[in-house]
């Protein structure tokens, strides 16, 4: 963390015109939604606006502040490289780069929708799909629509006869006859998918909450309703362990976390830290 030093900075903040405009427009590009890595580049432009490099200010700066640093001076670099170059040249170039799993330059995308995911959960969740086969999966945070059609595509691959539900304050306007948009702010779950509309909804259910702010009330709310089998993915969790942690003890352990699922590119290597959860009882 922090390797860079004060001519690295001052050069960054001479070209911070251009950084600013090439992330405005990957922004626009994903609908201004930004992944993790994009937040941190934001606090970078932050940080950098209000520096004065003609201090000494490598103390002044937070952990939080040098490693969103070394994130810009990567998006910096690739910008100013060339996409394709010789081998030789790669070996020959010296930097250190993190792993930026939502991708650095660009995100993932998904018939040409932004799909902000990462590349770990991009893998296990359809593996989840694959193995659970819901009947009824429900999202929390739409985005620009991508992971609702994404998921609604996998259970077609694997002929499972289900439909997703997503629910957003802003919801998609495009319409697919597996997905269901729902309008509406998830703190108040219970007027959105009302307790007669879950009850009918068939199981297993694949939760996936990715909202950041909901999951309390989500988690209480759907906890009842549902079945011995059932699975709550909850996306960015690392920052929620101790909300989810005094649920999961309210609740005497009425979950258990798939170790298989989070566990599988090592531990905790998906974004559902602790938080990829079964219904036991």
């Amino acid at each position: 963390m922090g390797n860079f030093s004060t001519e690295d900075i001052k050069e960054l903040k001479s070209r911070l015109p251009i950084v600013e405009e090439l992330m405005a427009k990957k922004l626009e590009l994903q609908r201004n939604i930004p992944s993790y890595t994009d937040k941190k580049i934001q606090r970078a432009i932050k940080v950098l606006e209000n520096l004065n490099t003609s201090i000494d200010f490598f103390e002044r700066l937070s952990f939080a502040d040098q490693e969103a640093l070394d994130t810009l001076i990567n998006f910096n670099f690739y910008h100013q490289n060339n996409r394709f170059q010789s081998m030789a040249k790669r070996r020959l170039t010296n930097i250190n780069t993190d792993h930026w799993p939502q991708g650095m330059l660009s995100c993932l995308s998904w018939k040409n929708l932004p799909l902000i995911k990462t590349v770990e959960d991009y893998a296990v969740i359809p593996l989840i799909i694959q193995n659970l086969r819901p009947r009824t999966i429900i999202e929390i945070g739409s985005g620009s629509g991508a992971s609702a059609l994404w998921m609604a595509d996998h259970l077609q691959i694997n002929n499972i006869n289900g439909k997703v539900y997503s629910i957003d304050i802003h919801p998609a306007s495009f319409e697919n006859k597996s997905i269901e948009f729902i309008k509406g702010d998830a703190k108040q779950i219970e007027y959105l998918i009302p307790k007669k509309m879950a009850l009918d909804l068939p199981h297993p259910w694949l939760i996936v909450d990715d909202a950041h702010q909901t999951i309390q009330s989500v988690l209480a709310y759907f906890e009842p309703l549902m079945h011995i089998g059932d699975y709550v993915y909850v996306e960015d969790s690392f920052k929620q362990q101790e909300i989810i942690g005094e649920f999961l003890m309210i609740k005497k352990n009425s979950f258990l976390v798939d170790t298989f699922y989070t566990d599988f590119f090592g531990r905790n290597s998906v974004s559902a830290k602790n938080s990829i959860l079964k219904k036991i009882k």
